[in-house]
């Protein structure tokens, strides 16, 4: 059997690799807005709810404000189609290689043998730093 450290090393690695030629991304979200224009007698008032559109916009978060940039030629539509999938691949993959460090570093070191707490610390019971307040709860 495979040593726990080893798989876990050797896994870490290939994320490694992954990342480091993740190929063309962009953060954000791709939406598709349909309006009206508020004028009774035009059609898009008379037709069904979805009204003019869609009007396809890239947006995304820049220093904690939404920015919506639009895409209104085929070409940046079907660009973006391709790259914020990539970057949802990219996130996902960069959060596996932060789970599998924290397991790495969760592991015991090698050669060491778990050590038995002392019995009189394990069972005795946490004192209240502080036995003199009054607690308006208790």
């Amino acid at each position: 059997m495979l040593d726990p450290l080893s798989a876990l090393n050797d896994r870490r690695a290939h994320i490694a690799v992954s990342l480091v030629q993740p190929g063309d991304f962009r953060r954000g979200s791709i939406l598709a807005s349909f309006a009206c224009c508020s004028r009774p007698n035009y059609a898009c008032m008379r037709d069904a709810p979805p009204g003019n559109g869609p009007q396809v916009q890239l947006a995304h978060t820049v220093q904690g404000k939404s920015v919506q940039q639009a895409l209104s030629d085929r070409t940046r539509r079907c660009t973006a189609r391709r790259v914020v999938p990539t970057f949802r691949c990219f996130q996902k993959t960069g959060a596996e290689l932060v789970d599998l460090n924290e397991r790495i570093h969760y592991l015991p070191p090698a050669g060491m043998e778990a050590r038995a707490a002392a019995p009189e610390a394990a069972n005795r019971a946490p004192q209240d730093p502080r036995p003199d307040r009054d607690y308006p709860w208790e």
